[in-house]
């Protein structure tokens, strides 16, 4: 199956070397686009020890890294963003409208936040989201992270 535009969540793992390394596979083998966001969800109550400037310069060192393992020359089939938000839905549903892509794929520990044991967005909200824009699910699972 062709994917003209791929459109990539990361988490804060540290496997998006490997998804870094197939999501670029997958782009080149089909010349197609592919869009990476890394969310920097900023908590509700935000800790008075946190700094937003280290949120932001985390995000973007892990989309450098992550476009350095994808081997896309930037500007060209690639596409990094990393937006501010206080919530995961609204990241993803304005990337959707936004990019139109035909296939999402979002890393399994961005969406089941193992630290908390917590859902961040329920499986019915994804079928929503899905099912209105019109694109393919790929949740992305390393197997060393069972």
């Amino acid at each position: 199956m062709l994917f003209d535009k791929i459109l990539v969540l990361l988490g804060d793992s540290s496997y998006d070397d490997i998804l870094a390394e197939e999501m670029g596979d997958l782009v080149r083998s089909s010349r197609g686009y592919l869009i990476v966001v890394k969310p920097k969800i900023i908590p509700r109550k935000f800790p008075e020890d946190a700094s937003l400037n280290h949120l932001n310069v985390n995000s973007d060192e892990q989309l450098k890294n992550f476009a350095k393992k994808t081997k896309l020359k930037e500007g060209r089939r690639l596409k990094l963003e990393n937006p501010q938000s206080r919530d995961l839905n609204s990241v993803i549903t304005s990337f959707l409208i936004q990019e139109n892509p035909d296939l999402l794929v979002i890393p399994y520990d961005l969406i089941f936040n193992k630290k908390n044991q917590e859902i961040l967005f329920h499986q019915n909200r994804i079928e929503d989201i899905l099912i209105d824009n019109r694109c393919s699910l790929l949740i992305w699972k390393n197997q060393k992270n069972t």
